[in-house]
């Protein structure tokens, strides 16, 4: 695969969309003292949302509030604690950083700051590892910020610590491999259904997530003789989590020894799209065309679905409609195939209308059993407001790659291969 430069699919909606991410931005700059009063992975979350849009609408109080913002949660984080989380932790904090220093932030950002996040995460890696294998709190998070670390001696130490671990806990699941999520470790509502625990194969927690950062360090060239043949293993056995055929999705949620969950959502998190794109990260990485065929096509069922069907409730890039119009524009990009361009203003057009609703906005959907719906306000990156607005900018930028989705495991290259 060849990269490909970054070409809007939402042009037609630039001045809707310019305006709507103006005027959520400028609430949000007026109203300063709830930052102020935000912990550091908000604020530097915020922080990327403003340095995007600076390079996509080119206003310089966006870009100055972005400075703002980094130099506050760096000083924030001094006196925290030092996780493992990728989202919501200090690794979240210090993926920022190293992001942003690659965007021209340097004067906001000492290069020496994520030292001491280096430093704990690679004592914590020289033990055995009792912590989750995910990318939201676990392992795979700190291989995300590992990649974005390098060409940092700790990204390569890093990365090296995590395919170790990544190797001691898998499962072996036919010919293929899989991770095992404890019981413990599972939500309270799935604990009386799986009293076993079970193999998650969702991006967010599962082994879709092992699968995309095993091919992100491949395509690094590091430890690239493990990570390849740990990535072939986990691609058969996530291969293995197809379900019985029905008209909601081809990859189960969850599995145990008694089988498959019920039909996986279609979203980023779980379900079709990001496994898809987790499966396309893997055949570019170890030139498996017949992986990337396969990716294409389960994208393409996934596109093809209608609203009903999907069931989408808010516009957040974790199971709401601007994740698949993000998704689906970054698979036509990679691929060149045609087809994924109106799925991708699709569903961008379903996000325009859910902000524009009143009482939704962007707002975050909880369903309530037989209450039905309600909507919570939400400023964050997954869920709420940031991500959604990132995305939209990217829908319509023709000035910068969305190279932030990289901690969501979703950029590709890009591929020249005939599809379809």
């Amino acid at each position: 695969m060849n990269q490909r430069a970054w070409v809007p699919y939402g042009a037609a909606q630039r001045e809707t969309i310019e305006r709507v991410v103006r005027e959520q931005l400028e609430l949000w700059m007026a109203d300063r003292c709830s930052l102020e009063n935000c912990d550091p992975y908000a604020l530097s979350m915020h922080a990327l949302l403003l340095s995007y849009a600076h390079r996509t609408l080119g206003d310089v109080a966006f870009r100055d509030g972005a400075y703002r913002d980094l130099v506050a949660a760096a000083a924030n984080l001094e006196h925290g604690e030092i996780g493992p989380h990728l989202y919501g932790g200090s690794v979240g904090v210090a993926w920022v950083f190293e992001h942003l220093m690659r965007c021209g932030f340097t004067d906001a950002i000492d290069e020496n700051t994520n030292d001491h996040v280096d430093a704990v995460l690679l004592e914590a890696l020289e033990q055995d590892w009792q912590g989750q294998y995910d990318l939201i709190a676990g392992l795979v998070g700190i291989g995300v910020y590992a990649l974005e670390r390098l060409p940092a001696a700790s990204g390569a130490e890093l990365i090296a610590g995590v395919v170790g671990h990544l190797e001691k806990t898998a499962r072996p699941q036919g010919e293929g491999v899989l991770w095992w999520t404890e019981p413990q470790d599972l939500p309270e509502k799935h604990r009386s259904g799986w009293p076993g625990g079970y193999s998650n194969t969702g991006l967010a927690h599962g082994s879709a997530g092992v699968v995309g950062f095993l091919a992100g360090a491949v395509l690094a060239g590091q430890c690239k003789e493990a990570a390849a043949a740990l990535l072939g293993s986990a691609v058969v056995g996530l291969l293995g989590q197809r379900c019985a055929p029905n008209d909601r999705s081809v990859f189960a949620p969850f599995c145990d020894e008694r089988g498959f969950g019920n039909p996986a959502r279609t979203a980023w998190c779980y379900g079709d799209p990001g496994v898809s794109i987790a499966l396309l990260r893997a055949g570019e990485a170890l030139h498996r065309p017949d992986w990337i065929a396969l990716a294409v096509e389960v994208a393409r069922r996934a596109a093809a679905r209608d609203e009903v069907v999907v069931g989408v409730a808010d516009a957040g890039l974790c199971h709401g409609s601007m994740g698949l119009a993000h998704i689906f524009g970054r698979f036509g990009q990679a691929t060149g195939d045609a087809y994924f361009n109106e799925p991708a203003r699709r569903w961008l057009d379903v996000t325009l209308r859910i902000v524009a609703t009143d009482g939704v906005g962007f707002h975050r959907a909880e369903r309530n059993g037989e209450m039905g719906i309600a909507y919570r306000a939400d400023t964050s990156f997954l869920s709420g407001a940031n991500g959604t607005i990132l995305a939209l900018l990217a829908a319509v930028s023709a000035s910068s790659s969305p190279d932030w989705d990289r901690k969501l495991l979703i950029s590709v290259r890009g591929s020249h291969l005939v599809l379809g």
